[in-house]
């Protein structure tokens, strides 16, 4: 039969029926699925004979047959596409130019603008894969503003976003992204776009809009790939901006639909919102909130966060005056940091020295803390009265066991403060050895400032006795007040690390022994002092 129409063709090419021929040659070879060389018959019908019966029906088949092989053959796709459109306009010209005409042939019609619809967004997705997306972006936001728009325009939208953003274009994919959740509320690819806004806002440093996609991406896709960290990031972003109720509703959804996925991110998520109770000095709900996080997410949980949630605790019993509780909270610490090496050992070099870093800066604070109970017991005991009768049976009575008992106290706290050191943190270091001279300054200050009874101060001989033993004992705790508020500093100067406790070292130092330790401010000259800035010298012109 092709031959016959073959022969045909060329016995009769002026024949009136020839177009209807060649059409049904066209159609033999398509049904046989012979594609391309239907494809060039049904173009020549729609380009020759416009006119005729079969005119529209072949321009429609053409780019049937065009698209049916672009899809069945990848390699042939650019050749197709690049066949299509240059087909679309002059047969919009031949069969749709008019009204009459395009009600006519409205199968073909209504293809013509889809189809250019495609064509462009194949040709964007070639330049986009090319590396050039600052210009596929661009041929994406034609399409999405085409009239009629576009078919799959959330699709449109999102691909636009993904070339803006590829190309630093953070404005333009912001508000196809936007345009997407707006218009498109029901599009399957509405979360990934929350996301994408998310990273966006993210990355311009407006949090509270990031906090907000991102929440909005989890609520849709718990499950998706990113969904944690988003959700994760949210969390952080609320803490930062002080939204705490906003910030506790997002933990909270994170524990009940991810944290089984995601054990880890769910502790460090959890662990964050101790910092709410924290910064409101609401100490109980502090221990509650760690507690519950230390039977929840322990196991799941950096070693480093374990200390620290114990180090919570115990900070926050102190402040509530619960010593003994703290103190336990404190050896807890201590013991979680020094089962530390196994739980870090198979992490990468630079986890595990942070791991360490952290855990060490957390188990000092215990250290310290732990030593400031016995400091605080030192700082409780007062200096005994002399009240009346012999000051030597005052002295052996009273003020010797104060002494020898106040002296114990010292010690134990200074052995205790100096084994903070061995955790080699900068602060917590700085803070003992403070907290040492602080020790003996008040040892030196409670003689310096003992007050003088009104029996010894009538009785010369007695007068002159008993602030002889003061200044004596001043002087016996006051030098070695002087050594450590000078270690103090000098671990301050050797570590460059200056705070408000290596500044009363300073300033302790300078009311001991103005002479030797003046502050550092009177080494400095006021350069202000001098004389008005001259003005600025003449632009040199040639």
């Amino acid at each position: 039969m092709v031959a016959a129409f073959r022969r045909y063709r060329c016995a009769l090419p002026d024949a009136d029926d020839l177009a209807t021929v060649t059409y049904r040659e066209a159609r033999v070879f398509f049904d046989a699925g012979q594609l391309e060389e239907a494809a060039v018959r049904f173009g020549e019908v729609a380009r020759r004979f416009p006119e005729s019966d079969v005119g529209h029906f072949a321009a429609n088949l053409h780019l049937d047959a065009l698209n049916e092989i672009g899809e069945r053959h990848e390699a042939r796709e650019d050749a197709c596409v690049s066949v299509i459109a240059s087909s679309l306009r002059p047969y919009h010209r031949a069969y749709c130019s008019s009204a009459d005409d395009a009600a006519a042939n409205a199968g073909l019609c209504e293809l013509i603008h889809p189809l250019g619809c495609d064509v462009v967004r194949h040709r964007a997705e070639q330049v986009g894969r090319s590396g050039d997306h600052a210009r596929a972006a661009e041929m994406y936001h034609g399409l999405a503003g085409r009239t009629p728009a576009c078919s799959r325009r959330d699709e449109i939208l999102l691909n636009l976003a993904i070339h803006a953003q590829a190309a630093d274009l953070v404005g333009r994919a912001i508000a196809a992204l936007e345009a997407l959740v707006e218009e498109h509320p029901e599009s399957e690819h509405v979360p990934d776009a929350h996301r994408r806004l998310g990273e966006a806002y993210h990355a311009i440093a407006i949090y509270e809009r990031a906090a907000e996609h991102y929440e909005a991406f989890v609520r849709r896709s718990p499950r998706a790939e990113g969904a944690a960290d988003a959700l994760a990031n949210a969390v952080f972003f609320r803490l930062g901006l002080g939204d705490e109720d906003a910030a506790i509703a997002a933990a909270r959804f994170f524990e009940q639909r991810l944290s089984r996925a995601h054990p880890e991110r769910a502790s460090q998520v959890a662990f964050s919102i101790g910092t709410i109770h924290e910064a409101r000095d609401d100490h109980r709900a502090v221990v509650a909130h760690y507690r519950r996080w230390l039977g929840r997410h322990a196991e799941a949980a950096s070693p480093a966060r374990v200390v620290e949630a114990h180090v919570a605790i115990g900070r926050a019993q102190r402040r509530m005056g619960e010593t003994q509780r703290a103190g336990l909270a404190f050896a807890r610490a201590i013991e979680s940091y020094e089962r530390l090496g196994p739980a870090v050992a198979a992490l990468p070099e630079a986890e595990r020295a942070r791991e360490i870093r952290e855990a060490r800066e957390a188990v000092a604070e215990a250290a310290f803390g732990n030593a400031d109970v016995l400091y605080e017991r030192f700082r409780d005991t007062p200096l005994p009265r002399y009240r009346r009768g012999r000051v030597e049976a005052w002295v052996e009575r009273a003020f010797r066991p104060w002494l020898e008992e106040q002296l114990a106290n010292l010690a134990r706290a200074e052995a205790a403060f100096e084994r903070v050191a061995e955790y080699d943190d900068p602060r917590w270091t700085i803070a003992s050895a403070a907290r040492v001279g602080e020790m003996y300054a008040r040892f030196a200050d409670a003689f310096g400032d003992a007050p003088v009874p009104p029996a010894i101060a009538r009785d010369p001989d007695l007068y002159a006795e008993y602030v002889d033993e003061l200044e004596r004992q001043r002087r016996r705790f006051s030098e070695p007040a002087v050594d450590r508020y000078a270690l103090c500093l000098g671990i301050a100067t050797r570590l460059r690390f200056f705070d408000e406790r290596s500044q009363r070292c300073e300033h302790e130092l300078n009311r001991l022994d103005p002479s030797e330790y003046p502050l550092s401010a009177e080494l400095r000259s006021d350069v202000r002092a001098t004389s008005a800035p001259s003005a600025p010298a003449p632009v040199q012109r040639e």
